[in-house]
């Protein structure tokens, strides 16, 4: 469902995001971490990664079908 011109973009962002979470997982969870300590840090941490549930729950009743 992609034009041409956007696709080499739109699929390199989409094979990219396995190590961009990688790479951010153990930064963000430092960060948690120093800010809140660790009794807070690790429920926010918890809260923080529902986040892509809830997207896509969203996108489940949002986005169309696949045209095949």
């Amino acid at each position: 469902m992609l034009r041409s011109q956007k696709r080499g973009k739109i699929s390199m962002i989409y094979q990219t995001v396995f190590q961009w979470g990688a790479l951010l997982t153990p930064i963000i969870g430092l960060l948690f971490f120093n800010l809140f300590g660790q009794n807070l840090g690790w429920r926010l941490m918890f809260v923080f990664g529902g986040i892509p549930a809830l997207a896509a729950i969203y996108a489940w009743f949002v986005l169309p079908e696949s045209p095949r």
